[in-house]
């Protein structure tokens, strides 16, 4: 069949499917669903996630246990904000005077389902700093991996091994970051134009952070 879905967040579908997505803005996807013996594919869908296009096709086994989701998804004009719910980042602190985002993040159902997931955004449209982002994501046994997160920066590419432990109570975050050939002159370009180009710095920047961290919303594992 051809199945045109829409909704106010990607979230909600785990009511209708037992597929397990992160919130998100508002969307709306159309394709073709197929079921071949056990396996469910929506294939060579498209359409909007929030202010970003995506396209791509996914196949579901309910059949194996848990559960097992495979896809691929590319958006080609990709806007930040619309990943925000995969780390708590769509609200506002309920404390105003905080920055980093304290909304829970929902980790109780990661032993529904298991999954393997590319996604690539070839073009970041809400900064000239980003670009050609790819983040594959797979869920294991509570076991929630980015490997590798990665994109363009500023002339150079920044990559990332996410791994998020929801066995543990409170869930464990291990963070390994590489990153190589960043332009100070393109990242302070910003400042350069506050405080004139002679007063910032030029060069380019490499190096790698690992961190740790335990909790459940992003700003008690980066506390």
């Amino acid at each position: 069949v051809t199945l045109d879905l829409k909704g106010a967040s990607t979230a909600d579908v785990y009511e209708l499917t037992g597929i397990l997505l992160p919130e998100s803005p508002p969307y709306r996807i159309a394709g073709h669903l197929n079921k071949r013996g056990k396996i469910w594919t929506f294939n060579d869908f498209s359409g909007r996630l929030g202010s970003s296009d995506i396209s791509g096709d996914i196949a579901w086994d309910a059949e194996k246990k848990p559960p097992f989701l495979k896809g691929k998804l590319v958006s080609r004009n990709l806007d930040l904000k619309d990943l925000a719910g995969f780390i708590g980042a769509d609200e506002q602190p309920e404390d105003e005077s905080r920055v980093i985002p304290d909304r829970r993040l929902k980790l109780d159902k990661l032993s529904t389902m298991d999954a393997d997931v590319e996604f690539k955004g070839e073009r970041v449209k809400t900064t000239n700093l980003l670009d050609n982002m790819v983040m594959k994501v797979k869920l294991d046994n509570k076991v929630l991996r980015f490997q590798p997160l990665s994109f363009d920066m500023a002339d150079g590419k920044i990559k990332a091994d996410i791994a998020v432990d929801a066995r543990k109570e409170p869930p464990l975050t291990d963070v390994d970051v590489h990153f190589s050939r960043l332009s100070l002159e393109k990242l302070f370009a910003p400042l350069a134009k506050r405080f004139g180009e002679e007063n910032v710095t030029a060069g380019t920047i490499g190096g790698r952070a690992q961190l740790k961290g335990h909790g459940a919303s992003l700003r008690d594992i980066l506390g």
